[in-house]
């Protein structure tokens, strides 16, 4: 009997010390950035009469590709371009940019006034992005980019 009892406090303490394993449940996990690099409009879309989106490939201005690249230190920079000669020449806007779960958040700078617009983001990969925002006249705009 004592035998038993001593196998039976043997294992209970060896279950008891494994629980008590000082492993730190609360590490902080680094999650990358997705929206990091350059994107290339795609598409743009605007909400039909029936609650759809109807997407239109993005025409381009010049044999340039219209693109917005945003930085590991939350700046951004759109650009849009112009071909002269044989070269591409963009007009930027830059500025800084949050991104909180699905909101995106970007702030410029113009003649002195600060502009922020918010975009909601409904598809976010390392490859593809979709984003909508309500433009000037209060419609609701979807934009799809790739990397």
């Amino acid at each position: 009997m004592k035998k038993i009892n001593f196998i039976l406090l043997f294992v209970f303490s060896i279950v008891v010390l494994n629980s008590c394993d000082s492993k730190d449940d609360t590490k902080d996990y680094v999650q990358s950035n997705l929206l990091v690099g350059s994107w290339k409009i795609k598409t743009t879309g605007e909400l039909n009469n029936v609650g759809g989106v109807d997407f239109q490939n993005y025409v381009n201005s010049s044999d340039c590709n219209d693109d917005i690249i945003f930085n590991q230190d939350l700046t951004f920079a759109m650009n849009k371009y112009t071909k002269v000669g044989n070269d591409c020449i963009a007009q930027s806007t830059s500025g800084t940019y949050t991104l909180s779960n699905h909101n995106l958040e970007i702030t410029t700078v113009s003649g002195g006034v600060t502009i922020k617009k918010l975009f909601v983001i409904t598809e976010l990969t390392n490859t593809d992005l979709e984003y909508n925002y309500n433009d000037d006249l209060g419609n609701l705009v979807f934009i799809t980019l790739k990397k």
